[in-house]
């Protein structure tokens, strides 16, 4: 018998764990109570179990209407910064094109090839089938795609007067040409689909029939070498608006100058480049450069001083990574000579578009000028280049 020092009873030794002084019943009774004691270690109480909440159905509702509010501004200012994100792009592909792909061809013949001067005319704004109908405008001007015809044949014969006239004081081997787009007016504005004469396709063939018949009227009838610029307009684009960063990849006007310039491709009189850019720089003889543009890039709203102040704005920045010594450009229909820019008229001559910009009244008439070798380059005349009899 042994005696149990828990609970002190006398117990056979069977009833005795090994090695240990208190029986098995104690044994399981001290292991129940460490079980126990486990468990509600582990057993973690909700303090809110037992407490009565009372919600506020008014608090509820300003709570949800300020979320709302927060999640309607947050997706304004993300519509507001996507539209700023892609305004940025734009202009920074502009800029990169501007500063890193300006096309310059420099003259630089020797002394036995050196001639006096280069005979250089604007072409741009013919818009050949955009009908214009006398009672619209007052009857100070009629178009149609004979009267185009007409003046473009008027263009080509005056360019070479002018460079005959030139030619008799001045040693002069080639006339220039710098065509700055618009040549037709395309289907970018719902009137001009239902009142042209001719579908943008169709336009652009009519014009490029029209140009090719005037190089070759200066071919047959002059010994002049011809050399040319072509930019784009903004009327010739195959999208809803202007894609700045690429104007001639989406221009029909461009696929039109590219078919034109493999026409003379193989000729030695004749050299045409077909600009990558909506900005081209050109220099003559040692240090004359001059800017070439369609003339979009420019934004005219009205006010005191026209056109000329936000041109001059324009002309100072870009002449921060590029000087020029001349910006010649189109778009505005009025022939305007600023000394350092040159604005020309347009072919298609005074339109509802003349009257909606309030563009005093000029007829149809295309700029002609000289840059003369003397100091290296410089423009020593401007001429009108007359269209109508």
């Amino acid at each position: 018998m042994k005696q149990c020092t828990r609970c002190k009873s006398e117990k056979v030794e069977t009833e005795f764990p090994k090695n240990r002084p208190h029986c098995k019943a104690c044994a399981r009774a001290d292991h129940a109570r460490y079980l126990a004691k486990k468990r509600a270690k582990t057993v973690v109480a909700d303090p809110l179990e037992d407490v009565e909440i009372t919600v506020d159905p008014i608090e509820v509702a300003r709570s949800t209407r300020a979320n709302e509010k927060a999640k309607r501004d947050l997706k304004t200012e993300h519509s507001a910064l996507l539209d700023e994100n892609e305004s940025l792009h734009k202009r920074i592909a502009e800029l990169v094109k501007m500063q890193k792909a300006p096309e310059i061809i420099v003259y630089d013949r020797a002394a036995s090839e050196r001639y006096d001067a280069i005979a250089c005319a604007v072409a741009s704004d013919w818009h050949i089938e955009e009908p214009v109908r006398k009672d619209s405008v007052h009857g100070l001007n009629e178009f149609s795609l004979d009267i185009a015809r007409e003046r473009s044949e008027a263009f080509f014969k005056n360019v070479l007067k002018l460079t005959d006239i030139m030619a008799r004081d001045s040693k002069i081997t080639t006339i220039y040409l710098a065509a700055l787009g618009d040549f037709f007016s395309g289907w970018i504005h719902d009137e001009l689909m239902a009142n042209n004469s001719l579908a943008p396709g169709d336009a652009a063939r009519h014009w490029r029939g029209l140009f090719a018949a005037g190089v070759d009227f200066l071919l047959r009838e002059s010994p002049y070498l011809l050399e040319a610029d072509f930019i784009p307009g903004n009327h010739g684009r195959m999208t809803h608006t202007m894609h700045f960063g690429n104007p001639t990849g989406t221009s029909l006007e461009t696929f039109a100058y590219h078919s034109l310039a493999g026409r003379y491709e193989n000729n030695p009189r004749v050299r045409f480049n077909v600009s990558q850019n909506a900005m081209v720089y050109r220099t003559f003889f040692e240090k004359f450069r001059m800017r070439l543009i369609h003339g979009y890039e420019t934004k005219y709203n009205g006010g005191v001083g026209g056109l000329t102040i936000p041109l001059r704005k324009a002309i100072a920045q870009w002449n921060n990574p590029i000087r020029a010594d001349l910006t010649v450009m189109g778009h505005y229909h009025t022939l305007f000579d600023g000394g350092d820019f040159l604005v020309n008229g347009s072919l298609v001559g005074y339109n509802l578009y003349a009257q909606a910009i309030k563009a005093s009244y000029e007829p149809a008439q295309q700029a002609f000028f000289l840059v003369h070798g003397r100091h290296g380059g410089e423009k020593v005349l401007t001429a009108k280049v007359w269209l109508d009899k």
